[in-house]
């Protein structure tokens, strides 16, 4: 009888044990972020941190776990349209290992881990960082504009897969603006607005050419405008001229009117 009596407070005391980790923290969460993000081939960890305010007065502890968010993988990316810069969350500057929701975690470095003694309006931070991966232009520009995604943070009990409160990240990433022009032979320079040249006719063959090039990642439009529209004026007496024929990528343009080209390089 001794021994059976034993045996039953032993297991009451093992219950009570997992009920005490299984606590969930009442918490209230807010997630400061970096004031502007802004993509460049070699970029640095941006910091973001969660604020945890525990209500209850209990102790407890738990779990953070991050989503994949709009790619649906762990292969993260920020996107604007169907542009999009790669990237990913980390548990530390280190960018050793990438954060995870609670269910995918292989190891504790995959997510965020937190407890809180017994008390009321105690309050810790936790850090999560973003990285935007390296060189991810090195043969064309990505396009200009706002790039971004959004994460669900959850929370977990110490021992569950199943979160009782979520929030959401978002994340964003500016491309700059690029535009320079270069008109004239490729040995020419860029410039960082527009550009104008004078093409000179061979007495020979009576023609003569010029290169457009033009860096860009967004709309831009191309402006040809002939000063005495498409005829070449004698220098004293207007009255005598010659007119001549301009193509441009092989057609006929006019320019007895400023012509414009209109070009979307993405």
């Amino acid at each position: 009888m001794i021994r059976f009596l034993s045996f039953n407070l032993i297991f009451f005391s093992f219950l009570a044990t997992n009920a005490a980790l299984a606590e969930e923290c009442d918490l209230t969460v807010s997630i400061s972020s970096p004031q502007s993000i802004v993509y460049e081939d070699s970029s640095i960890p941006h910091e973001y941190i969660i604020t945890l305010t525990k209500a209850n007065s209990a102790a407890c502890a738990g779990r953070i776990g991050f989503s994949t968010g709009a790619s649906g993988s762990y292969s993260r990316k920020l996107y604007f349209g169907t542009n999009y810069l790669e990237y990913n969350l980390y548990g530390s500057t280190a960018l050793s290992t990438t954060q995870k929701d609670i269910p995918d975690a292989a190891s504790s470095s995959e997510y965020i881990s937190f407890s809180f003694g017994e008390g009321q309006n105690l309050q810790q931070q936790k850090s999560v960082f973003l990285k935007i991966a390296n060189n991810q232009q090195p043969t064309y520009f990505k396009e200009y504009g706002n790039y971004t995604d959004s994460i669900t943070v959850s929370f977990y009990p110490a021992d569950s897969t199943t979160s009782y409160k979520s929030t959401s990240l978002n994340l964003s990433a500016q491309v700059q603006s690029v535009l320079a022009v270069r008109v004239g032979t490729v040995s020419s320079f860029y410039s960082s607005s527009t550009s104008t040249t004078t093409v000179n006719l061979s007495s020979a063959n009576q023609n003569g050419s010029a290169s457009i090039y033009v860096l860009s990642n967004q709309s831009y439009s191309i402006g040809i405008s002939s000063l005495n529209l498409g005829k070449i004026v004698h220098s004293t007496d207007p009255n005598f001229y010659i007119p001549y024929s301009t193509t441009l990528s092989g057609s006929n343009i006019s320019l007895t009117s400023d012509y414009s080209l209109n070009n979307n390089p993405i």
